[in-house]
């Protein structure tokens, strides 16, 4: 026999007690709407398609004409040639309020003069459509990178595009190395966007709170014809930019703004996952 005692008014909140929450592989499970671990197929084989590990069905499909990359036990790597770009849609239509999360590298070959490339946008964002196409993102947050031997302030620097500027003053958020990161080396990144404030966050423990500059129903507006959250290894910007070369380790999308907590408990998840696999985080 049990009994349950309840107690009108009383609040216990912050009693020290532990506090029981639904997870996925340790990601915060509550508006986790996809969930790609990057390890489908065998070792060694193609992949076109990409479970979902959330339970949700979004399988992210392999866009356009582009060569499927290849399984390797810590991920998905570009294969070899003049263009090795891969983009996977989720199928998750990007709303005004939304986390994502990924965790890749780039091998670009650093020389590279002025190289671009971007691992997360949606589709409607001026990504590439095609090999034989270019790609511009950044008419709603999205996550680049650039090589350029000529050591500039941005090479080697993971760098978030906002051509709409209502996070950001100029369009071009520019971090220094010690913040952001290398893209030439392993990192997971996210932010997190309601209508008011974006939130950048990456594991190396950089945080930034960006309110908005402008109004709520701007940041509504330009969500309103978002395509799908996609992800992926592509190359971006100017036509030198022939070579985009990388392994894609994970992603993940929420529906919502993840509060602090809840960040912190899914790049904690993230770095598990990817770390098991052997990779340096």
């Amino acid at each position: 026999m049990s009994f349950i005692v309840k107690i009108p008014g009383a609040d216990f909140s912050n009693s020290g007690l532990p506090k029981l929450s639904r997870t996925v592989m340790s990601f915060p499970a509550a508006n986790l709407q996809g969930l790609w671990l990057a390890q489908d197929g065998a070792v060694g084989a193609g992949v076109s398609s990409l479970s979902d590990s959330a339970g949700n069905n979004n399988t992210a499909t392999l866009m356009s004409d582009f060569v499927p990359p290849v399984r390797t036990s810590a991920g998905l790597q570009s294969v070899a040639g003049p263009d090795q770009s891969f983009i996977f849609d989720s199928g998750i239509k990007l709303s005004a309020q939304n986390t994502a999360i990924i965790c890749a590298v780039s091998l670009t070959d650093s020389a590279t003069t002025d190289a671009w490339e971007a691992f997360m946008s949606d589709t409607q964002s001026g990504i590439q459509r095609s090999k034989s196409t270019l790609s511009n993102v950044g008419t709603r947050p999205s996550l680049v990178g650039r090589h350029d031997k000529d050591g500039t302030t941005l090479a080697g620097n993971l760098t978030l595009l906002d051509r709409s500027e209502l996070y950001f003053p100029t369009y071009l958020k520019i971090a220094p190395t010690a913040t952001y990161g290398l893209l030439t080396e392993p990192f997971i990144y996210a932010h997190a966007i309601n209508n008011e404030k974006m939130n950048v966050r990456t594991y190396s423990g950089f945080s930034s709170d960006q309110e908005i500059i402008s109004s709520p129903s701007d940041a509504i507006n330009l969500y309103a014809d978002a395509g799908n959250f996609c992800f992926g290894h592509w190359r971006n910007g100017s036509p030198e930019n022939n070579q985009s070369h990388g392994v894609l380790y994970a992603a993940a999308y929420y529906d919502k703004a993840l509060n602090e907590e809840e960040m912190t408990a899914a790049m904690a998840a993230m770095a598990k996952l990817v770390r098991e696999r052997g990779v340096a985080i």
